[in-house]
């Protein structure tokens, strides 16, 4: 896990290998009844009087027909503990619906197809790889990746974006933005 930050108590960088403590932190929290969280794709950590955690993972409305999608936990665990306290949950990225025109299931890990599309529509600079996506049936297909981003700088910094790209019916594919998500 990278703990590399710019300010003395700012947040480290996100991690997309997950350590021993980062998977006994997410492990160990207590989340709320009705949704199962798994599947933890990045960790971002804040040292303060303990650590403060930011998980990228997978959300699962415990229902006869779950649908999942992104989310990002925030978790504490103080200095000496064994147990993380949750802390609040933000998803992220559109919401599937069953309405016409509407974004479809979140697929994790990202589906061949949109992972192909998602390679078509890269951009210079940066590179994005795919871990999840969700796609929307328009004239051709709107597509949301939550995706690990690597810059092409000394180092090879990495950050963790939604990534929205256009597949028109015929033409190539194109990224048509791509807001960075921050741990804080």
């Amino acid at each position: 896990m990278s703990t590399s930050n710019s300010l003395a108590g700012g947040w480290s960088t996100w991690s997309f290998d997950l350590d021993a403590a980062a998977k006994a932190a997410f492990a160990s929290i207590n989340f709320p009844i009705g949704v199962n969280y798994s599947n933890p794709q990045a960790v971002a950590t804040q040292v303060v009087n303990g650590t403060n955690y930011a998980f990228i993972c997978q959300a699962s409305p415990v229902t006869a027909d779950p649908v999942s999608y992104p989310v990002l936990v925030h978790a504490y665990m103080a200095a000496g503990a064994t147990k993380a306290e949750f802390q609040n949950v933000e998803p992220l990225g559109p919401q599937p619906s069953s309405l016409m025109g509407g974004w479809s299931s979140w697929h994790f890990p990202a589906s061949a197809d949109a992972t192909k599309v998602l390679a078509q529509a890269q951009q210079i600079g940066m590179t994005y790889t795919a871990l999840a996506d969700t796609a929307q049936v328009v004239a051709g297909l709107n597509y949301c990746f939550l995706a690990k981003g690597t810059i092409a700088t000394l180092g090879n910094p990495q950050v963790a974006a939604l990534v929205y790209a256009y597949a028109p019916p015929s033409g190539q594919p194109h990224i048509t933005h791509a807001p960075i998500i921050k741990p804080s």
